[in-house]
């Protein structure tokens, strides 16, 4: 008996013909001529080259497209153009990596807590002799100068001097 005459398995067949077990079955519900169908324990038998003649058919009827295959290609597609765009938009400047974004962030931050530590050593010889609402009054402006330098920091400037410091995520490199 020949290669093409034997009888083959589910696993066999989708081998032979390069498709996945799945696409086999659903090729069977969909006219996919079979020896013998698969149930309880019996295993599925093909005959080659009949599936060959009605993969052939099937193809010519729909133009030899197979749905899944161009679904597959439109994915692969879309994937490439994301990955090209994100490149771009990287080599623009307009997307960061996750460490330097972290690291920029923590410099920030390092930054918001120094000019909140030095606040007391910045105001207290200005509060000397202050009535106690004009005290109030130069604490709130000095607060109101953090918070807005806070609310729009400088990346740039962190970022020099983080390469001034030579530091990722505010440790040393």
């Amino acid at each position: 008996m020949s290669k093409e005459n034997k009888t083959l398995s589910l696993l066999e067949l989708s081998r032979a013909i390069g498709r996945g077990e799945n696409t086999v079955r659903r090729y069977v519900s969909e006219g996919l001529p079979y020896v013998q169908k698969g149930d309880r324990g019996r295993a599925w038998g093909f005959d080659l080259e009949a599936v060959r003649k009605w993969i052939k058919a099937r193809d010519q009827t729909r133009g030899a497209v197979d749905p899944e295959l161009t679904r597959q290609r439109a994915r692969l597609t879309k994937l490439n153009a994301d990955r090209k765009e994100l490149l771009l938009r990287q080599e623009r400047g307009q997307l960061l990596r996750v460490d330097l974004a972290q690291s920029l962030w923590a410099g920030v931050i390092q930054n918001m807590v120094n000019k909140l530590e030095a606040l007391p050593s910045k105001i207290a010889p200005m509060l000397q002799g202050l009535s106690i609402p004009e005290m109030k009054a130069k604490l709130d402006r000095a607060i109101y100068e953090v918070r807005q330098e806070m609310s729009n920091p400088n990346l740039k400037e962190v970022a020099e001097n983080m390469n001034k410091n030579k530091t990722i995520g505010g440790k040393r490199k």
